[in-house]
């Protein structure tokens, strides 16, 4: 019986193929990475003139802070940070939307566009504070709504 079955010779193996990047599909892989690259870095320069405005709104903020702890006039960055906050809300959302909003309906509406709950009621009466010459701002007060003002532009977005 084992005699009955042929032997088979060597199978003959072909020889090795050698790796080139001149195939086609290498050329195409290569426009698809560049393509790939090109469009990041569109979107990254995109996102970042858009986001312009933030920069500018916390650098002024920052200068606004160092100015209150110089002269030790809290109200006025309590005032500036609103007011920074407010010109925000008008460029982007409206002015009838958001210029005529005070006290809880503007805390309300900040809540809105941001994290929820990061402003207070304490926060309305910070800012009714403002325009009432009665009613002192502490320090750590106005830092806190200065700090909340600064998250604020960082993470808000730009839909209602």
């Amino acid at each position: 019986m084992k005699d009955s079955i042929p032997q088979l010779s060597p199978y003959m193996e072909p020889s090795p193929v050698r790796f080139t990047f001149d195939s086609p599909g290498w050329y195409a892989v290569g426009v698809l990475l560049i393509l790939a690259a090109l469009s990041v870095l569109f979107l990254w320069v995109r996102h970042y003139y858009r986001n312009r405005y933030r920069r500018i709104a916390i650098a002024l903020l920052e200068d606004n802070e160092k100015q209150a702890l110089a002269s030790e006039e809290y109200g006025k960055l309590v005032y500036n940070a609103n007011m920074i906050a407010k010109q925000i809300c008008i460029r982007l959302y409206g002015r009838q939307d958001t210029a005529p909003l005070r006290d809880s309906p503007w805390v309300i509406f900040l809540n809105k566009t941001s994290a929820p709950n990061t402003f207070s009621t304490a926060d309305a009466q910070i800012i009714r504070a403002i325009y009432d010459p009665k009613i002192r701002i502490e320090k750590q007060q106005a830092l806190n709504f200065a700090g909340k003002i600064k998250y604020w532009i960082r993470k808000h977005h730009n839909r209602v």
